[in-house]
């Protein structure tokens, strides 16, 4: 006989390490295919018959990270910022007609 492992729930919210603020929408990913979303107040809740998930947390603008959640447990999991510096960028406009004046003249 198979005896099936009882559901357990597993629960937190995602903050922003600085502001503390909520942050909404963050993907979590376990079990190769697997996962799920948290809301707009980034809290999320998902069942399943595991005594632990070993989960992929991130979110646009935050360094990602792999945490081991744990049922019964209201975590909160912390994201740091991850931010880039990006080299200036120059638009010039080439009017090709003017261009090409100047390569008859």
């Amino acid at each position: 006989m198979f005896s099936r492992t009882a559901d357990k729930q597993f629960q937190g919210v995602v903050l922003d390490i600085t502001t503390h603020q909520p942050i909404p929408f963050v993907h979590f990913s376990y079990a190769k295919r697997k996962g799920f979303v948290s809301n707009e107040k980034g809290a999320f809740q998902i069942i399943e018959p595991f005594e632990s998930i070993k989960v992929k947390v991130s979110a646009i603008g935050y360094i990602s990270q792999t945490i081991d959640l744990k049922p019964n447990k209201k975590e909160v999991i912390y994201l740091d910022n991850n931010i880039e510096q990006l080299n200036e960028v120059e638009l010039v406009l080439i009017d090709q007609k003017k261009e090409l004046l100047k390569r008859v003249i």
